[in-house]
């Protein structure tokens, strides 16, 4: 169950990244969601071995793509809201000095 949802969500990540147009910053930002596509999938198939064989290595390679998937999440996520908060303090401070 859990490689299948894994599967759909690392198909959804790849394909979300296409389209755009062709810049150095494009490529950067769209090589983030095939990367984190990759995880998942890598993780969907390790579970999947995990659930025919009962291999223990499987499982501990599947976790560690998973922790390597929400780091890198994390670190977008931090640097969004210090993005935002830098936003709102730029936007007022203009609105103090004016």
């Amino acid at each position: 169950m859990i490689a299948g949802v894994l599967f759909i969500l690392g198909g959804i990540a790849i394909l979300s990244s296409g389209g755009g147009g062709i810049g150095l910053l494009y490529i950067i930002v769209s090589a983030l969601p095939i990367f984190l596509g990759y995880l998942l999938f890598g993780s969907a198939k390790s579970y999947k071995t995990v659930a025919d064989t009962n291999d223990s290595f499987a499982l501990d390679e599947a976790v560690s793509k998973q922790k390597i998937y929400f780091i890198i999440l994390g670190v977008i996520n931090v640097l969004s809201i210090a993005l935002a908060v830098l936003g709102l303090i730029g936007f007022f401070a203009r609105d103090a000095l004016s």
